[in-house]
């Protein structure tokens, strides 16, 4: 595995068998979207439901990503398998906006997790926000490599559960409600 980071231009691969061995061979190539988003002021958006693919260049890289909710929410980041084969060992963190430049994986996070994720090797962190502005710091574990992120929503603010007809959430006619529809076959009932 072989991951760098290039300037924009045409580059060329050779291939070359050890020792005058002969046989089929797989090359692939990607790239790291995204880049570079090494600090705060750079930082990617991160959006529930989409999924982001980046890379780790050197064992020293830190990916941040930054997400702004309207609403309390219950949150889920994780980190997950590229695709490709490139994978990288991540540890991630959550930080919110009242001191981001001091929050590392062990110091002033909300909350930090390494192996964790769906998978062994990946990381996934929950927890309880309020509305605001909150970054996600993404490291490696040893080793360089590529990885996906998801921001996953569940919506705990006023009104929720509101998923049966009984407990509707009161609604006042000409007044907007900011909700979320947070899974698939989700229901939210109101009452007027």
């Amino acid at each position: 595995n072989l991951l760098l980071t290039l300037d924009a231009g045409v580059y060329y691969v050779g291939v070359q068998a050890e020792a005058g061995a002969i046989g089929d061979y797989e090359l692939s190539m990607g790239y790291a979207p995204g880049e570079p988003n090494d600090s705060f002021d750079t930082a990617t958006t991160l959006s529930a439901g989409t999924t982001r693919s980046a890379g780790l260049e050197v064992a020293t890289d830190v990916d941040w990503y930054e997400f702004t909710l309207s609403n309390d929410y219950d949150i889920t980041v994780a980190t997950s398998e590229s695709g490709n084969g490139l994978d990288v060992d991540t540890q991630i963190w959550l930080c919110d906006d009242s001191n981001p430049i001091s929050c590392t994986y062990t110091l002033g996070n909300l909350a930090a997790d390494d192996e964790s994720g769906a998978t062994a090797g990946f990381s996934s962190i929950s927890y309880s926000a309020v509305a605001g502005t909150y970054y996600v710091g993404v490291q490696s574990a040893g080793g360089t490599g590529e990885y996906d992120i998801d921001l996953t929503l569940v919506n705990n603010g006023p009104g929720e559960p509101n998923d049966e007809p009984l407990v509707g959430t009161p609604y006042s006619l000409g007044t907007p409600i900011d909700s979320l529809i947070d899974l698939g076959g989700d229901v939210d009932y109101y009452t007027f």
